[in-house]
């Protein structure tokens, strides 16, 4: 067979993968009809295992397999069936990880927010064996750091860094502090003390997370849950920050092969995590997430994880809630920037897995300058619309970019200069210093 016969053979058996996946994760949502024995016989299932393990899925996709014995082979029900129950086993070993911390925290007076998958496991899922977990993601008030970091060594965690993906995301990362068992091995533990970096050109108003955010049920006091408007747009966003492309892939014909490729830091586990929300808070107040997302300008970043969780999934907001944070697409450092990351999305697939036609792989190699580029882009030069949100106390758009600059320029000259001392030493200790690091580092105005 040529080369682009086995390309067309790969794309098509990689196509029937993804449709089977996601036709089983409608099923499972109740948004479509179960895939028929005729449509899992086309399946690849290698290809299936390996969408499914990279996108998180194969725990979640037991539920829909157990019951189709006939038409799945054997090896693929065991691998998700030892997937299911392994995982469950570990999450209910973080389960008592987390109550523990938790608890540390609460009997020092320090209130915390369970973030994202430690959130939903408690508040979302009906099954712990469904969803995997990382790590454990928890929010503190920056003036509670220094006690926080004092509570988690006294039950045995230690500092280790700043998070692992801080060299892939750029300058101004800083928002969190890694910590694990140095004896015994447990989960990661990051403590935020914000949401995201700083170079992000939105607004995520710290205060109104605190002032809304709802306790967890079972859980000590003063450990929350963030209201279910903030927490949509907080699942919105860390998704769209991890993929980096929804909001080009919204506009391209190819979104759905783009979406599932087994590459990339987007999950489709997350996607499912906001269609299952979706479905659960049926009682959201959209008229409250729409005026708060143009208030923090983050409308068209919950659009386009919006728009292709509802073309993916079937679950979605009521269409005028679409139409009204559909404002305006991605700008032109985003663009540029994304298709960069799109090419090398497929360039790594070309190397890695499905039988694709051989090209150069220039794209992997700039992907990370670019990224750093265009977050430096971002962060110097924002859009009117953040501008407006972070400053609004500033009339007219030059005091506005004026302000921005006296704020941001610091901080980015230091990350940057940080950078290039930090490459040419040797790698850092391993315990870090948490409120110095953070005191360090000025956060951004907020309203």
């Amino acid at each position: 067979m040529s080369s682009s016969g086995a390309s067309r053979q790969g794309a098509t058996q990689h196509e029937a993968s993804a449709e089977q996946l996601v036709a089983l994760l409608r099923a499972q949502l109740g948004t479509g009809p179960a895939p028929d024995g005729t449509s899992l016989a086309r399946c690849n299932w290698e290809g299936f295992l390996r969408l499914a393990t990279h996108h998180g899925l194969t725990p979640l996709l037991y539920r829909s397999l157990r019951d189709r014995t006939p038409d799945v082979p054997e090896p693929v029900l065991r691998r998700v069936r030892l997937e299911y129950f392994g995982n469950a086993m570990r999450n209910q070993i973080v389960h008592g990880f987390v109550d523990e911390i938790t608890a540390a925290l609460s009997a020092a007076g320090i209130a915390v927010i369970l973030l994202k998958g430690a959130a939903l496991l408690r508040t979302l899922y009906d099954d712990v064996g469904l969803r995997p977990l990382g790590d454990v993601d928890l929010l503190v008030e920056e003036r509670d750091l220094e006690r926080a970091d004092t509570t988690l060594r006294a039950v045995g965690l230690q500092a280790g860094g700043y998070g692992h993906m801080d060299e892939r995301r750029g300058p101004l990362c800083h928002m969190h502090v890694y910590y694990c068992r140095p004896t015994l091995p447990s989960i990661p533990v990051e403590l935020h003390w914000r949401l995201f970096e700083g170079y992000q050109p939105y607004v995520f108003d710290l205060a109104a997370v605190w002032s809304r955010a709802e306790p967890v049920p079972g859980m000590p006091a003063g450990v929350c849950a963030m209201s279910p408007p903030h927490e949509l747009a907080h699942l919105c966003l860390h998704l769209e920050r991890h993929a980096m492309v929804y909001r080009s892939l919204v506009l391209r014909r190819d979104w759905f092969e783009l979406l599932l490729l087994p590459q990339g830091l987007g999950r489709l586990i997350w996607l499912y995590d906001i269609a299952l929300f979706l479905q659960r808070r049926a009682a959201l107040d959209w008229d409250e997430l729409v005026a708060t997302a143009r208030r923090w300008a983050i409308d068209a970043h919950l659009h386009a994880v919006l728009e292709l969780c509802r073309r993916a999934l079937g679950v979605g907001p009521p269409a005028p809630v679409l139409a009204a944070l559909n404002r305006k697409g991605p700008r032109l450092a985003d663009r540029v920037a994304q298709r960069v990351l799109l090419a090398s999305r497929r360039a790594q697939e070309e190397r890695t897995g499905w039988p694709r036609s051989a090209g150069p792989d220039r794209a992997t190699a700039l992907a990370p300058h670019v990224l750093r580029a265009t977050h430096a882009w971002s962060s110097l030069f924002p859009p009117p619309a953040y501008l407006r949100a972070a400053y609004p106390t500033q009339r007219g758009a030059i005091p506005r970019y004026a302000k921005h600059l006296q704020a941001v320029a610091p901080e980015l000259w230091a990350e940057i200069r940080e950078r290039f001392v930090t490459d040419a030493a040797a790698p850092p200790a391993t315990n870090v210093d948490v409120t110095d690091r953070s005191r360090s580092r000025s956060t951004r105005n907020r309203p």
